[in-house]
This record gives C-alpha cells, sequence and structure tokens, in this order.
C-alpha cells in the first residue's frame, strides 16, 4: 500500500495540550447552558425569531 501524500504525524508529545490552548466565543442575546456534558447556546436575538 502506498503511503498517502501530506504531512509526516507527529509525535503524540509533540501535540499540544487541551489545557495549553484557550478558544474564544463571542455571544450576545442567548442563554448558555449544559446537557450531557455539552455546552448549549440557546439564541434569544430579534433577528432570528420568525
Amino acid at each position: 500500500m502506498d503511503e498517502m501524500p501530506g504531512m509526516i504525524r507527529p509525535d503524540l508529545q509533540a501535540l499540544p495540550q487541551v489545557k495549553d490552548r484557550m478558544t474564544f466565543l463571542y455571544l450576545e442575546h442567548c442563554t448558555l447552558g449544559r446537557q450531557d456534558g455539552a455546552i448549549t447556546v440557546t439564541d434569544f436575538s430579534p433577528h432570528t425569531r420568525g
């Protein structure tokens, strides 16, 4: 089987840890909740209501 072209897979130690990264998400006119271990967002923007 031929190798796939692309980047060489890095060693596991070379990958960044999740705790080393921080992601920002800007939300407005909504409420945040939790369901089954996930974060939920409910939109309350007047522009999205029918």
